[in-house]
């Protein structure tokens, strides 16, 4: 998704920055999901920004987020699916110890995990 942010100045450019981050803390998402382009000059004494707000994963981070999994030796199956990484396994113990590894390795995005074996 793509946003468009055209001010007059640099300090409203900055306010609306804050405000946009402020918001999503409160909404629970993480400020690192969003993509914040150069500035650009506009008409006159405009400045327009454009903000990319990153969804899913990108097919590079989920063949790290694979590797790193398969690599740990436990008896695990990841696969990719659309923009999504999908880990099975037998035991939940190992699917816990899955979800601390790809934690640990600190990647560039926000990541989400859900647990359906309840």
């Amino acid at each position: 998704m793509l946003v468009k942010i055209t001010t007059e100045n640099d300090m409203r450019m900055e306010a609306i920055r804050e405000i946009l981050i402020a918001r999503s803390l409160k909404q629970h998402v993480d400020p690192s999901c969003f993509d914040f382009g150069k500035e650009q000059y506009a008409s006159g004494n405009m400045i327009r920004k454009e903000v990319k707000v990153k969804q899913g994963i990108d097919k590079e981070t989920a063949k790290k987020i694979v590797k790193i999994i398969k690599d740990s030796g436990m008896k695990l199956q990841a696969s990719i699916m659309d923009d999504q990484v999908r880990v099975t396994g037998k035991k939940i113990d190992d699917l816990q110890q899955s979800i601390a590894i790809v934690k640990a390795a600190n990647m560039e995005l926000p990541l989400q995990f859900e647990n359906f074996r309840n």
